[in-house]
């Protein structure tokens, strides 16, 4: 009878420690895939960086500009679909991230539409309106990251 309580107890306690580390494995899981949602996020805001500074650079050239800024509305499109996974593991995460980039591209638009054809994006009449841009670009990028 005491042979038969040692090996009920011994099962028991395995039970309990499977248990336990089904328990800590969920979690690491958990963990993991959160971080790999933010990271992707954080990846598609660069790739959506690196396409608006695309735009910016090439501003004077009507006849490419326009494609540039097309896959800019594309990397938000990615961007965005990230960060709104993102957001259902970290509530912290500002809802207005995404309407800051659209923003953005908007004003970005007018920036582009007001450089006459041919006219060089880099002249000092338009060089500070796309250094600013840029500059408010990386400050949101910043910003996010530090979320």
């Amino acid at each position: 009878m005491c042979e038969g309580n040692w090996t009920d107890f011994v099962t028991a306690g395995g039970t309990a420690v499977a248990a336990l580390m089904a328990v800590i494995a969920a979690a690491t899981w958990r963990k993991g895939l959160e971080n790999k949602r933010v990271d992707d996020a954080i990846s598609a805001v660069h790739e959506l960086q690196a396409r608006i500074n695309r735009v910016v650079a090439i501003a004077g050239d009507k006849r490419h500009v326009w494609g540039a800024y097309t896959d800019a509305w594309n990397s938000w499109s990615l961007f965005n679909a990230a960060y709104v996974v993102a957001q259902r593991y970290h509530h912290c995460l500002s809802k207005s991230a995404s309407n800051d980039f659209v923003n953005y591209l908007n004003e970005l638009k007018g920036v582009v539409e007001s450089i006459p054809e041919g006219e060089d994006a880099d002249s000092d009449k338009f060089k500070s309106g796309t250094d600013d841009f840029k500059r408010k670009v990386d400050d949101l990028v910043k910003h996010r990251e530090r979320r």
